[in-house]
Order: structure tokens, then sequence, then C-alpha cells
């Protein structure tokens, strides 16, 4: 069932362009900060204790933040309704206080709960920035308007895990983050005059209680609705892996903590590339070549899986030798598989999402909630692996399950919009 759009068409300036993203791009940096700090993480015993532990720590990290981006979704998705993109201001704040309380969590317990808030904090602000897209772009731009979207906070990605892994050498991860929320709490200063200054389209949602305005069940009874849903929780634990990929280099590459970090930007170029490349090309195919595109896509990115299965399995052993080569193998094979299932993730469900008008906000709230919710059930499921002693072959194993499942119920969920 889809919905007419409440969109506004709008020219947009080059400078509105880098505006309309900079609230999304500054909630994304504080969102690196502790998965920088992760590499580093994992080896403090005075967090994590013994060093056994490390491999379950990192798995129970990334599912908090599965779940408490959920979570967050689902509490944020009226706010988004109601207040549009200020509601950005107020994220950015959050996250600042959130972070600095990451810096300074004396236990493991603190430390998981500090960076569930800053995921909460996150979790609205895509939905917010969509808003801000319907109000401020034409409808046959929006493919390209989630792209910069993405590229922005990608940029932003990039820069801060090459940046803030190289801080990470010099200073210890507690002044990394306070570093970071100070910036975040500084940068406030500036987004509030941009909205007072109506730079900042709202894109608050009008509700006239019309056909505009499905319940919640006729949402959840959608049956492309439900498709998308299985397949972004599918797409999200490939995702996710953007905040392993140090922690995989650090314990199968034996690389440093620093160097790791560093390293792992390459996930995020790739899915730069990809986004900057494909999106534009994307947005002018018709339906079905949009629907074959994106499937090639992810079923090119389940193979990348397959390879990262075999290559971290003990009968490659003669490759784990040769370290260099070795992280440039699993580095190469992680970034591939991201940015295969990065135009699903990042553009074909936002796009979607927009589609329902009126319900836009909660239609992405509950495709992204399925979302981090499989994404929070694959992390326990990695950590409870890890815990009896399986490794990174099964658990890229189960990841590989997730990702053509996603696959075959975007085909379903494309064929279904297609009738």
């Amino acid at each position: 069932m889809i919905y007419p759009s409440a969109s506004v068409p709008a020219t947009v300036s080059r400078a509105r362009h880098c505006i309309c993203f900079a609230p999304h791009a500054l909630t994304a940096l504080g969102n690196v900060a502790p998965v920088v700090a992760l590499a580093q993480l994992v080896s403090d015993p005075a967090i994590v204790g013994e060093a056994g532990d490390s491999s379950s720590f990192a798995m129970l990290f990334n599912g908090v933040a599965a779940l408490a981006n959920a979570l967050g979704k689902v509490l944020t998705a009226p706010l988004v309704d109601a207040a549009g993109a200020p509601y950005l201001i107020a994220a950015i704040l959050a996250m600042a206080v959130s972070l600095a309380a990451f810096a300074l969590a004396p236990s493991e317990v603190a430390l998981l709960a500090c960076w569930a808030s800053c995921n909460i904090c996150l979790s609205g602000s895509w939905a917010a920035e969509s808003k801000a897209i319907e109000a401020t772009y034409h409808r046959e731009r929006w493919p390209i308007a989630f792209g910069l979207l993405t590229n922005t906070s990608l940029l932003i990605r990039i820069g801060a895990r090459v940046g803030l892994g190289a801080l990470l050498s010099a200073v210890s991860w507690r002044v990394m983050c306070i570093s970071v929320a100070l910036t975040l709490g500084a940068a406030v200063f500036i987004i509030v005059p941009l909205f007072a200054a109506g730079q900042l389209k709202s894109g608050r949602t009008q509700r006239n209680g019309g056909p505009c305005s499905p319940s919640g069940v006729e949402l959840c009874l959608d049956p492309p609705i439900v498709l998308y849903a299985v397949a972004m929780a599918g797409a999200t634990c490939v995702q996710r892996m953007e905040n392993l990929v140090a922690v995989v280099l650090v314990q199968c590459a034996h690389l440093s903590a620093s160097d790791a970090a560093m390293q792992s930007a390459l996930f995020h170029v790739a899915v730069f590339a990809t986004i900057s490349i494909v999106t534009p090309f994307y947005s002018g195919l018709g339906v079905r070549s949009k629907a074959v595109l994106m499937i090639g896509l992810n079923a090119l990115g389940c193979a990348c899986i397959v390879c990262l299965v075999h290559l971290t399995s003990a009968s490659s052993q003669a490759l784990h030798n040769s370290r260099a080569w070795y992280a440039l193998a699993l580095n190469g094979l992680l970034a591939a598989a991201g940015s295969c299932f990065a135009l699903l993730y990042y553009v074909s469900v936002s796009v979607f999402s927009l589609s329902h008008g009126d319900a836009s906000a909660r239609v992405l709230a509950l495709l992204n909630a399925a979302g981090q919710a499989g994404g929070f059930l694959f992390q326990v499921g990695a950590a409870y692996l890890f815990s009896i002693g399986y490794g990174w072959s099964e658990v890229l194993g189960g990841l590989a399950g997730c990702a053509t499942l996603a696959t075959l119920c975007t085909a379903l969920a494309e064929m279904s919009a297609e009738r």
C-alpha cells in the first residue's frame, strides 16, 4: 500500500545541500568515537577483565548498539513526526553528554549503558533528516538526496576513524572521547542559528486524518513493509560489521589497535564509493531495473561473506602467516560486503519509507527497528558462539545466512511492489 507524499518541491542550493546534512553528520561523529575506542577497550583489563573475554565483549558492545538503536527508533518516531529536523538539536546535545559519560564510565556495565544512550541519540537523526529531505527535494531526487546524506555521514566516519585512530596512538580512549564530546557541544552553537535563519526545513508532518494516516496495524500487515523489514534485518547484520572490522583485524591479523582502527576506514570508503557511483545511476532506472541492480549487489555481498568464512577457517592457516596480505584480504572482503548491501540499507529502504506520506517516519522507524532487532539477535548469538569456543569462521557463516535471507526478501519485496 503506497500513500501519497506530502513533500513540497523546492529548488535546492549547493549551500543547503551541505547545511541540510550537517546535523546527522555530527551525531555520526559522536557515534564513531566509541567504535574507534573499542579496538583499545577490548584489551583494557579495567573494563573487560581477562583478555579471553574480549571477543564476547566486542559482540555484546555491538549487540547493545543494535538493541538501543531499535528501541530509540520506536521511541523517537512520534517526536520526529511532530518536530521534524529540529529534533536534531536535542539529539546532538544528548549525544555530547552521553559520550562524555562514556569516557568517564568506571565499569563495563556503566560503559555499555552510556553506549546505549549514544545509540538512542543517533537513532532518530536519520528519520529527522528524512523529513527534511521530504520537505526540501523533489520526489524524483530522493535517491540522490539520500545518497548525499549517506556520503556526508560516511565522510565524517572515514575522517573520524583515521583521525581518531591516529589520536588513539597518542592519548587514551577516554581523552579521545571527551575531545569529541566537547566538539559536539560547540557545534550546537553553529546549528541553532541555521534553524533560526530558516536554512534547514523542519519537515513537520501535517496529519489530516485521511488515508495518509494509516494505523500501526495496517503498516505492520502491509506485505512489502514486512518483507523489507526482514531484508533490513539481514542488511543491518552486515552493516553492523563496520563496528567490528578493527576487532577482526586485531584478533585475526594481529594488528595493533591504532593500525586496525585506521585501516577499518576502508569499510566506509568502499560504501562511500558505491553510493557515489551507483546512486545517480540507480535514480534514473525503471522499477524493474532498480530491483535487478539491488538484488545483484546483494548476491555479490553474500559471495564476499562466504569468502570471508573460508579465509578465517583453519584451512586457510597458510595465509595467516602473511600478516600484511591476510589483513588486506580480510579488510577488503568486509568492505566489499558492506558496500554491496549499502544501496538497500541506506537508500532503497529510506525512499520506500518516504512514499508513505504522513506515515513515513513511522514506516522508517518500523523498518529500522526490525533491522536493529535482527542485528541485536545476531550479535547475541555470535557472543554465545565465542563464549563456547567457536571463532570468527562460524560467526561469519551465520552472517552469510542472514545476508542470503536479506537478498531473498528483497527480491520478494520488489516483486510485491511491482504488483
